[in-house]
């Protein structure tokens, strides 16, 4: 079994934590942590020209999404808190 550790160039994927996203629709996420395959930052980053990790929020979806329900607005009405975050990803 292999691994990957947060921030880490792994041969499976990034794993990033408080990082934004821009989706397709313009929407901008910032999900507690997530996951990109390599492959996928790879093509991103030859496609705009980079040589590192992008400091700007990238224009792709990750492919795992991480959230922690642990706010405010969770502990008073967590089904609403949810769904609100989870109704952004639902058509990507």
């Amino acid at each position: 079994m292999k691994w990957v550790k947060t921030g880490s160039n792994h041969p499976l994927g990034y794993v990033l934590g408080r990082c934004g996203w821009i989706l397709p629709n313009g929407d901008v996420i910032e999900p507690d942590n997530c996951f990109i395959r390599a492959e996928r930052m790879r093509d991103y980053m030859r496609q705009n020209g980079l040589t590192k990790l992008p400091e700007s929020y990238p224009e792709l979806v990750p492919d795992l999404i991480m959230e922690s329900c642990c706010c405010t607005e969770a502990e008073t009405d967590p089904s609403s808190y949810q769904k609100a975050k989870l109704q952004i990803l639902k058509t990507f």
